[in-house]
């Protein structure tokens, strides 16, 4: 009980002590500025980033004084906070006042030098009112925000020096003037008014600085990625997967946020496969290549002249109204004569002949029209190997040709999705096959 009774008369001394010697302060109360263009910050100390700027003799009410000499002071005027548009209930889209429509909804500092929003001090209720003053995008770490500019909640605090402020109030005055680590207000209140050099752009916060190198690095990966699906949209012959490899490449050694790091490791797998897949078609393309010169080189053998491969795929010249009926409906019936060295008969030209027949024309290809089971048309050898499926145009008959040796002119490729080589048939003429 002595100890207890001991304590007690220490503690009420050094009240009575401060209240003397003028210390205790009463809370709040009224300051004036009284120094030009005062930064008014987020939080107390200057690696908090700054909210607005106050003249002389602007009045602030001081609710607390921190270490270090900062202020806690209400908002002033022009001081503003975001809140994301997404928590925010508007009655009207014209509506100056919204309601939160969750519990625990943070609410960021906003600042007239920048889209800062990195510091918060309150979280709001459902169903609590705010004022509106206005929507704007930000930036976020998490990307581009909608958020609405309120007014400040109550109990949102601001920071100012306390250097640059005087109370108001005599007692006040005189109690902060017991600080021995301030300057005497008499001294800061009459300070000569020398003309103010011209405001400095505060530098963003280095949190602002973060999020904006986040957003670029993030830029620059959905840029490469759009070129990359661009290029997949080419054909692969064009494809230049080394020079987008190396873009990735670069931004990965530069990338200071691991998330982009990360998305760029997913990258390459996908670039390794597609890289595979350039291989293929690569080896297709130069298999068929030689496959079309080897078949150009042999129609060359059977019809003299030289023909390149290109050849294969075009058009040919062709005769007009061959492979069709005449006008009795039956099949143009001419007589044939062996062609020497070539394997193959083609009709002479005879008074029987339709208009525009020419005997002896080069074909795209030869041998003996047959009907799959399923309707499909094929050309096939003598023994009855496919050589081709084959489609005739809108002049031509193929179902007259059924089991009858011919040759034809038109187009012809090889096609993937059938296995074999395709003829579109554009005419067509009675041939004799050599056995």
């Amino acid at each position: 009980m002595r100890s207890i009774a001991v304590a007690l008369t220490f503690f009420s001394v050094g009240v009575c002590a401060e209240r003397i010697n003028g210390q205790v302060q009463t809370f709040p109360y009224q300051a004036v500025v009284v120094k030009d263009d005062v930064l008014v910050r987020s939080g107390g100390n200057e690696d908090y980033y700054p909210t607005l700027r106050l003249k002389r003799d602007a009045v602030v009410t001081v609710h607390r004084q921190d270490p270090g000499g900062w202020l806690a002071i209400d908002p002033p005027a022009g001081s503003f906070s975001w809140i994301p548009v997404r928590y925010v209930d508007r009655v009207t889209p014209d509506a100056e006042t919204g309601v939160v429509t969750e519990d625990d909804i943070i609410i960021f500092v906003g600042s007239d030098f920048g889209e800062e929003s990195s510091v918060w001090q309150r979280k709001l209720a459902n169903g609590t009112q705010v004022q509106i003053l206005g929507e704007q995008q930000i930036e976020t770490v998490a990307g581009i925000r909608s958020m609405y500019k309120i007014a400040p909640p109550i109990r949102e605090r601001r920071w100012i020096a306390g250097d640059a402020v005087v109370a108001v109030d005599e007692t006040t005055r005189e109690a902060d003037d017991q600080d021995p680590f301030k300057l005497p207000s008499r001294l800061r209140k009459h300070r000569p008014q020398v003309e103010a050099p011209v405001a400095v752009q505060p530098a963003p916060s280095p949190q602002l600085q973060r999020i904006r190198q986040i957003r670029l690095e993030r830029e620059k990966l959905a840029e490469i990625d759009m070129r990359f699906r661009t290029m997949l949209r080419d054909n692969p012959a064009e494809w230049d997967l080394q020079s987008l490899e190396a873009e990735y490449n670069q931004l990965r050694s530069t990338a200071t946020w691991r998330p982009v790091a990360a998305q760029i490791d997913l990258r390459f797998p996908a670039i390794d496969r597609y890289r595979q897949r350039k291989a293929e078609y690569d080896d297709f393309k130069r298999l068929t290549s030689e496959t079309e010169q080897r078949d150009a080189e042999l129609l060359a053998s059977q019809f003299g002249g030289q023909r390149s491969a290109e050849d294969v795929v075009t058009t040919f010249p062709e005769p007009l109204n061959v492979g069709v009926v005449n006008s009795q409906g039956t099949l143009l019936d001419l007589p044939e004569v062996s062609v020497d060295g070539t394997g193959l008969t083609v009709p002479n030209a005879s008074p029987a002949a339709a208009p525009g027949i020419q005997p002896g024309g080069r074909y795209i290809g030869a041998g003996v029209v047959q009907q799959s089971p399923d309707g499909d048309y094929v050309l096939t050898s003598s023994s009855g190997e496919k050589l081709a499926q084959i489609k005739g145009n809108d002049s031509v008959v193929l179902g007259n040709f059924i089991g009858k040796p011919v040759g034809l002119h038109g187009k012809r490729w090889y096609r993937e999705d059938l296995g074999s080589d395709f003829i579109e048939v554009s005419g067509l003429e009675p041939v004799r096959i050599r056995q």
